[in-house]
């Protein structure tokens, strides 16, 4: 997502991606194909990074993006 937007990846978009990732098809593992696993990560990531750029917009300080992904990406989880 960073790439298409800024042109650019970036250390922390990818490991927050990733995090948010692994997430999001925990609860799921073990019931859905490969296929749908890679889906339901790459949902979990444009989730966040949809808030993190949301916060980043609305001016919230926060040293650390990774509360807002991990509980994003498991509100959102297929379970």
């Amino acid at each position: 997502m960073e790439r298409i937007r800024d042109g650019h990846p970036s250390t922390l978009g990818a490991s927050s991606g990733a995090i948010a990732a692994l997430v999001a098809i925990t609860p799921s593992c073990g019931a859905v194909t490969p296929l749908a696993a890679l889906a339901i990560g790459g949902a979990a990531g444009a989730v966040c990074h949809s808030a993190v750029s949301l916060k980043s917009k609305l001016g919230f300080d926060d040293a650390s993006t990774s509360l807002q992904c991990t509980s994003l990406a498991a509100s959102s989880a297929v379970s």
